[in-house]
């Protein structure tokens, strides 16, 4: 009986662990996965998606694309306060693919259910004489309710911020990719270190997707058309318009006309400086025009009464005929 009992017991025993599952403790911990909102809800329907712009593959900075993919590989270093990967394919998250091939970089957002901040970095960026012009794509959306502490998007030059998004809702451009483009003719002529990223601020946040980042020919500083004229006759002002980069200055010569002399220079251009007939405008920030302004030549001051005099012979003739009436009145005087 007792030899029965014993096996009976060693088979429910050997079922126990049989049917209950072994826990390994190097099992891995599920990350935590990239969310749009504090609730992971889906987006809308992405709907229509505008067409592109021509791409130009050649100005592409190095691994602009993202399609490197993350790091290791990546050409990017990665920063972010959360466990999740944000450079990859999140058309299965998003609903709308990436502006340019599968990966792209995504910041703010929630890995789990905490706002995140995220950025990537990459140095020895050449920006040259005439390739100064910052170009990329953002898609940005806020599917959550805009909060107090601001969460803002940004583009970095060697520390300096050179462009920011806030990500609230108005500025949604989902599903559309929309092209920024942030000069950086400053820094022409230099490697420099790119930085994009996203601060999240606030118990809730936005999202901010980049991708195609080039570095195309510049335009160059804005330029402004200064124009002359000729406010008080008579005289001339050359040349009669002339454009000017922003911030430059603009010089015209002023030419009175026969009796008449310059009276100053006025008009709506930044005051400048006349030296002789040439005038010189301040800083030009804006289109505005300089008047030439002429009057007539001062006349000669008050004259000295003028005291005629005698030639010499005039003058020796003169004084005979003194003499000879001095002589007169003596003989007047003694007949007397």
């Amino acid at each position: 009986m007792k030899r029965w009992l014993g096996l009976a017991v060693a088979v429910v025993l050997s079922l126990f662990f049989l049917l209950t599952p072994a826990v390994a403790e190097s099992d891995p911990v599920p990350a935590a996965a990239n969310r749009l909102s504090r609730s992971g809800a889906p987006p809308p329907a992405a709907g229509v998606i505008h067409a592109r712009s021509a791409l130009h593959p050649e100005a592409l900075i190095n691994d602009g694309s993202f399609e490197n993919g993350p790091p290791p590989a990546s050409a990017w270093t990665e920063a972010t306060n959360g466990t999740c990967e944000w450079i990859g394919d999140f058309l299965g998250v998003w609903g709308v693919a990436a502006h340019d091939g599968d990966f792209d970089f995504w910041a703010g957002g929630y890995c789990g259910g905490a706002p995140t901040s995220s950025s990537v970095t990459q140095a020895n960026i050449p920006v040259t004489a005439t390739d100064n012009e910052l170009r990329f794509w953002i898609l940005s959306y806020r599917p959550d309710d805009d909060d107090a502490d601001p969460d803002q998007a940004y583009v970095q030059v060697n520390g300096t911020t050179v462009w920011t998004y806030d990500l609230i809702q108005d500025n949604d451009t989902y599903p559309n990719w929309v092209e920024q483009i942030v000069d950086l003719s400053a820094w022409a002529g230099q490697n420099v270190t790119l930085k994009f990223g996203a601060n999240s601020a606030g118990d809730e946040t936005g999202n901010i997707r980049f991708d195609f980042i080039q570095m195309e020919p510049g335009q160059g500083p804005p330029m402004h058309t200064v124009t002359s004229s000729v406010g008080t006759p008579s005289g001339t002002i050359v040349p009669p318009s002339q454009t000017v980069a922003h911030g430059a200055t603009a010089t015209f010569t002023l030419t009175p006309a026969a009796g008449y002399e310059i009276d100053g220079v006025g008009g709506t251009c930044p005051a400048g400086t006349l030296a002789g007939n040439v005038y010189t405008t301040g800083a030009i920030t804006a289109d505005c025009e300089v008047v030439a302004n002429f009057r007539p030549e001062a006349g000669p001051g008050p004259s000295v009464l003028a005291i005629p005099t005698l030639a010499p012979v005039g003058g020796a003739l003169l004084g005979l005929a003194l003499a000879g009436l001095g002589l007169g009145v003596l003989r007047r005087r003694r007949g007397a």
